[in-house]
């Protein structure tokens, strides 16, 4: 039986940090205020119905405003998380070069 050593050296390099992914943050946070007014509609029959109520008395225009009013906000935010993601890219970018010249 033949035994091998493992070398117990430190490695002096710093691992970089864990990445935030702030897409899944910004919909995360949209998927729970949705479900949070899901629940607040729905937990009462006079906001229920209310809200029945308004979405029957929509006309046609209502419904083609009231669609491109939610796809307005799906464009909005996919906007806000390509912007922050591409910040963080330069942010990374930036440290990575001034990291490789520390030890000059």
């Amino acid at each position: 039986m033949s035994t091998t050593t493992a070398s117990t050296d430190r490695i002096d390099t710093t691992l970089p940090r864990p990445r935030i992914r702030v897409g899944a943050v910004v919909w995360g946070l949209i998927v729970t205020a949705v479900g949070a007014g899901a629940l607040y509609l729905l937990t009462s029959p006079e906001r229920r119905q209310a809200a029945i109520d308004g979405v029957t008395s929509l006309t046609p225009f209502g419904f083609v405003v009231t669609g491109l009013a939610l796809l307005g906000a799906l464009v909005f935010v996919t906007g806000l998380v390509v912007l922050i993601r591409d910040a963080q890219r330069r942010h990374g970018r930036a440290n990575e070069v001034s990291s490789d010249n520390m030890g000059e």
